[in-house]
């Protein structure tokens, strides 16, 4: 019998609404802060986000019912996940681990090969926007308009 990840999925959602420790549920608040919160109520309908090799989301309708054959349905998802993330730093970088490679991520400057909002609008343009600067507009823009001498100026970490 195949294994039904997203079947598992809902019913390990209900189990922590039901079974798990109150501090289960986080909310960022305005300071960029998470703090503990109470589960909503009703909690359902409400949508699960899977982030994993790739990335599901499910709506769900309610809790299990054993009348009722359909109680969640998979609205899309897409294929960029963790899985892309790893294949990607393994082409850029030498770093083959998961964990590893997020700290080197984090250590770089993604503003050296991403393109930013700023890059294209331009600091005035940003704010008419209401679009931050600093936010990216294209992962990797940068690398397809640089020489390669510009490249060989690029840490691992910025990639």
């Amino acid at each position: 019998v195949p294994f039904q990840e997203m079947e598992s999925l809902v019913n390990g959602l209900e189990f922590l609404h039901d079974w798990g420790p109150e501090d289960e549920v986080l909310q960022v608040n305005e300071d960029g802060q998470q703090v503990s919160v109470k589960w909503p109520e009703p909690h359902f309908p409400c949508l699960l986000v899977n982030m994993g090799s790739g990335v599901s989301i499910l709506r769900i309708d309610g809790p299990h019912d054993a009348s009722t054959s359909s109680r969640f349905v998979r609205l899309g998802g897409t294929a960029c996940g963790g899985k892309t993330f790893l294949g990607l730093m393994r082409l850029m970088t030498s770093e083959t681990d998961f964990d590893k490679a997020l700290e080197l991520a984090r250590s770089g400057d993604a503003s050296r090969v991403n393109t930013l909002v700023s890059d294209i609008y331009g600091a005035e343009g940003c704010a008419n926007l209401g679009l931050p600067a600093s936010m990216t507009a294209a992962y990797f823009g940068k690398l397809s308009s640089l020489k390669p001498a510009e490249l060989n100026g690029l840490a691992e970490a910025d990639c």
